[in-house]
């Protein structure tokens, strides 16, 4: 799945799609990309709340460069069937006067955006949303659940949300 938003998005190798050779080198490119990618992944939960270890850290530096490396404006400005949207995207922070390096870390956030709703997890929380929407009487599970753990029930513009007991 990785794979294919990856050359969707960034395009591949060479425009003749039917060449094996261009074909291998897509296959290695993105797959270099998504074992970066995936250890990054890995630790920017830990990285987002200042919990990496020293060796951690450095790891983390070491992936951030490779990815940059890998996403930099010169190497895919050399790659076919690049998305338009990704072209507008890459003109527009142009037109903004964004340097390189810039656009570069743009484009690392980008494969970041489109790949983390492909998550397991993203999946796992939509269908738990879902449940929740359907079924009133999970919703009614929870709420009682939350209020043992000190929230309360808030109707704001006939939303029910959550907030903490401001009392103890």
């Amino acid at each position: 799945m990785f794979r294919a938003g990856y050359l969707t998005l960034y395009g591949n190798e060479s425009k003749d799609y039917d060449d094996v050779s261009s074909r291998a080198k897509d296959l290695a490119h993105s797959l270099e990309v998504y074992h970066e990618f995936y250890k990054l992944d890995r630790l920017l939960m830990k990285a987002a709340r200042s919990m990496l270890s020293a060796a951690e850290k450095k790891a983390f530096s070491s992936i951030k460069k490779n990815l940059w490396k890998l996403l930099s404006v010169k190497s895919l400005n050399c790659r076919a069937n690049r998305s338009v949207w990704l072209e507008s995207y890459q003109q527009h922070l142009v037109d903004l006067g964004v340097d390189e390096d810039m656009q570069t870390r743009a484009m690392l956030l980008q494969l970041w955006s489109t790949q983390v709703l492909c998550k397991p997890s993203f999946q796992d929380y939509s269908r738990e949303f879902l449940s929740l929407l359907l079924y009133p009487e999970i919703s009614n599970c929870e709420q009682m659940a939350l209020q043992q753990c000190g929230m309360h029930k808030v109707k704001m513009r006939g939303v029910h949300t959550f907030s903490p007991s401001l009392v103890s």
